[in-house]
């Protein structure tokens, strides 16, 4: 877990050079960045309790992942996963009680995971920190299967969703994918992965009749297949 504490030192002394703030009058020049103007503010968007709109957070973060990962910029590099520290650190501990393999071989799969979905960013992403989160965390969960003689399911962690449902972490990712462009909402999620013994507690969870309940969960898993076979 020392990485994550190098990480965070990468990003004060970045800071206290004023190569950050450098770095991102580079960046406005060529793209907009959430509409910030310092580093301080760009912060605050991100991670500060007056948090910007979903919006303008996917622009700093596209922002960042194309000049980390495109034009390769170190700073920008420093500066995304300083942004992402508390977020991989929530998914680490949340796999911390599972895993099988040693501590820094963790989080070094949950950076690569982090850094392949980076990479895969485009200027007309949407919802990117989650995706770049759960990107971290299927890397990570693939290698504690490649560990693991019993093969893991992961909880699918999304709000409105059942606690106790369990879905392959793949699946989850195109899932969020789907909610995030619409497809289905989280509702429609809840209802999807119901069964005949928990459609009912669901139905009243939403005031719905056990009848239209059962007609959304079937309207929702068609949109979904449809997506799912065209994506």
């Amino acid at each position: 877990m020392d990485m994550f504490g190098a990480m965070d030192r990468a990003f004060e002394a970045e800071l206290a050079s004023g190569r950050l703030d450098r770095a991102l009058g580079e960046w406005r020049r060529t793209r907009d960045v959430g509409g910030v103007e310092t580093i301080e503010e760009l912060v605050e968007r991100c991670r500060g309790p007056a948090f910007g709109t979903p919006q303008q957070k996917d622009e700093i973060v596209v922002s960042l992942c194309v000049e980390a990962c495109q034009s390769d910029d170190q700073r920008a590099a420093i500066l995304l996963c300083w942004l992402f520290l508390p977020g991989l650190s929530q998914v680490l501990q949340a796999l911390y009680s599972s895993s099988t393999i040693d501590d820094d071989d963790l989080v070094a799969d949950l950076l690569t995971g982090f850094w392949e979905a980076a990479s895969r960013v485009t200027q007309d992403s949407r919802c990117v920190a989650r995706y770049l989160l759960l990107g971290a965390r299927r890397f990570a969960l693939k290698s504690m299967r490649g560990a693991s003689r019993v093969g893991l399911s992961v909880e699918y962690e999304a709000a409105d969703v059942d606690a106790g449902m369990l879905v392959d972490v793949e699946v989850s990712d195109r899932i969020d994918r789907a909610v995030c462009e619409g497809i289905v909402s989280r509702s429609d999620v809840d209802l999807v992965f119901t069964t005949r013994a928990t459609i009912g507690e669901v139905a009243a969870r939403y005031q719905l009749s056990l009848g239209a309940a059962q007609q959304a969960r079937h309207r929702a898993r068609a949109r979904l297949a449809v997506w799912l076979n065209q994506s």
